[in-house]
């Protein structure tokens, strides 16, 4: 948990159900874009995904899964699992804002951060990237 403090994760809400009814708290930055997320409970990183679209957007991808989407239906489910032990989902987000250019071509901070991050914290959740990942960086 401290690594993602340390390089500028924020919380911006968490996950609830109310009345059976699955959403989050998330109020500011619901707008932004290229961003890296991470779902945490007991100070344990669970989960670390990316997105260019809209946090908005991608949160939404969680709480309407359907069933062609594995990863949003998977994750959904383990959030669910834990909320209904009464545990504290958050969500914390880092923002990119680099102007990284290789020639002519911008990267994505985001992009390249998650597969290290993912690699190295190796949250629980992210099962089937972990061992992608480890082959993709050495």
């Amino acid at each position: 948990m401290e690594r993602i403090l340390k390089i500028g994760f924020v919380k911006v809400g968490e996950w609830k159900i109310t009345d059976e009814h699955f959403s989050h708290t998330i109020e500011n930055h619901l707008a932004e874009r290229k961003l890296l997320y991470a779902f945490v409970s007991k100070n344990e990183v669970l989960y670390i995904g990316k997105t260019t679209d809209s946090l908005k957007s991608r949160m939404n991808g969680y709480k309407n899964a359907n069933s062609t989407q594995k990863t949003n239906v998977r994750v959904k489910a383990k959030i669910h699992e834990l909320l209904n032990l009464g545990e504290e989902v958050s969500v914390y987000i880092l923002i990119d804002k680099t102007e990284f250019k290789f020639g002519d071509y911008k990267l994505c901070l985001a992009s390249g951060l998650e597969d290290i991050l993912i690699a190295d914290i190796k949250p629980k959740w992210n099962d089937r990237g972990v061992i992608r990942i480890n082959h993709a960086i050495r």
